[in-house]
C-alpha cells in the first residue's frame, strides 16, 4: 500500500537520505536549521531538553518508521525508499545548504552551535552548561523570561502546531495553563485535555481544565449569533460562576503569570476574553493582561 505523505514529512525523508544514520537529537537539531532559512516553517520549535525541539517532527518520524518510509536501528534513521520523495528545487536548494554546512557535524557540535547562536532555544536545555562557556551561559540566561511580573494572558490554538503554542507559553514564562473550554476536545489531538495537559507538563506548567467557564455546544447551537450568546454569557458569569473566577484570581495572584486558553486565535471571537476581562477587574493593579 502506497503511504501518502506531507511534504515536510518528504524534508525529513530527504534529509535522512543524504545523512545516512541520523539520530534523534542531530536530526531535530538540523530540521530546526533548516526552519531558520524557511519563509515557511516546515515545523516549528519549542525549547526542551537538548534544546529546539518539535513534537510534530518526532510524531512524523514515528509515522514514517511506522510504515517503513525509514528505518530505525541502534538509534539512528535510514531511508528505505527514496524514489518516493518529491519536493520543490526550492525547498531542495534549502536543505541541501544546511547539509553542506552542518551535516558533517557531530551531535554535541550542532548542540552547541545551535546553543550559541540560538540562546533562547537553549534556556530549558539539560546540556547547555557542559557545552557552553560563562560568558555563552549567561546569554543563555538573559533569554530566560521573567516569570515573576504578575501578568494574566489568554491563548487560542486555533491555526497553530502545538510546538508553535507550547513556544508561547515558554517564552512568556507561564506557570500555570486554564482550560476554558466545556469540553476539552479537538479535532488537534495534541490539544484535548489529556494530552495537552501532558505536554504542559514536559514544559514545567500545570494544566488546570474548568469546563464550567465554557459555553456547552448546545448553547452554541441554539444561539448562532455570537453577539447575543457573548452577552448572554456575560450576564450569567457573575452571578453563576463567580466562585470560578475567583479560582482564576488565586491561582493569578498566587503563580504571577497564568494564561487562559481556548480555540479561537482571535480572542475577540472566543468567550475567554470575557472570563480574561472579568478576572483582570479582581487583580491587583500590578497585574497586565495580554493575548498570546
Amino acid at each position: 500500500m502506497k503511504v501518502m505523505l506531507y511534504k515536510r514529512q518528504q524534508e525529513v525523508g530527504y534529509l535522512v537520505s543524504k545523512l545516512n544514520n541520523s539520530g534523534k537529537v542531530k536530526l531535530q537539531k538540523l530540521m530546526f536549521l533548516v526552519s531558520q532559512k524557511q519563509e515557511t516553517y516546515s515545523y516549528d520549535f519549542v525549547p526542551y531538553k537538548y534544546g529546539p525541539y518539535s513534537f510534530i517532527l518526532q510524531k512524523d518520524l514515528d509515522y514514517l518508521v511506522r510504515n517503513e518510509f525509514l528505518y530505525f536501528k541502534q538509534n539512528h534513521y535510514q531511508i528505505n525508499n527514496a524514489d518516493a520523495i518529491d519536493i520543490t528545487s526550492q525547498r531542495k536548494k534549502v536543505l541541501n545548504d544546511i547539509i553542506s554546512r552542518y551535516g558533517f557535524f557531530t551531535t554535541q557540535e550542532l548542540m552547541q552551535y545551535v546553543y550559541r547562536e540560538y540562546p533562547k532555544f537553549a534556556i530549558k536545555s539539560c546540556k547547555a552548561d557542559s557545552l557552553l562557556s560563562a560568558a555563552e551561559m549567561n546569554n543563555v540566561q538573559k533569554e530566560i523570561p521573567n516569570n515573576e511580573k504578575p501578568a494574566l494572558f489568554t491563548i487560542g490554538y486555533e491555526g497553530r502546531s502545538i510546538d508553535k503554542y507550547l513556544s508561547y507559553l515558554v517564552f512568556a514564562g507561564i506557570k500555570i495553563l486554564i482550560d476554558v473550554r466545556a469540553n476539552a476536545i479537538s479535532m488537534k489531538p495534541e490539544f484535548s485535555g489529556k494530552n495537552l495537559s501532558n505536554f504542559c507538563n514536559l514544559m514545567d506548567i500545570e494544566y488546570v481544565h474548568i469546563p464550567e467557564l465554557g459555553i456547552s455546544s448546545e448553547h452554541r447551537k441554539k444561539i448562532k449569533d455570537k453577539e447575543i450568546l457573548f452577552k448572554n454569557y456575560k450576564g450569567v458569569l457573575e452571578t453563576n460562576y463567580s466562585d470560578y473566577l475567583d479560582q482564576i484570581v488565586q491561582l493569578a495572584l498566587k503563580n504571577k503569570r497564568i494564561a487562559l486558553t481556548c480555540f479561537e486565535a482571535n480572542p475577540a471571537e472566543c468567550h475567554r476574553s470575557i472570563v480574561a476581562k472579568k478576572v483582570f477587574k479582581r487583580l491587583s493593579a500590578e497585574f497586565t493582561l495580554k493575548n498570546l
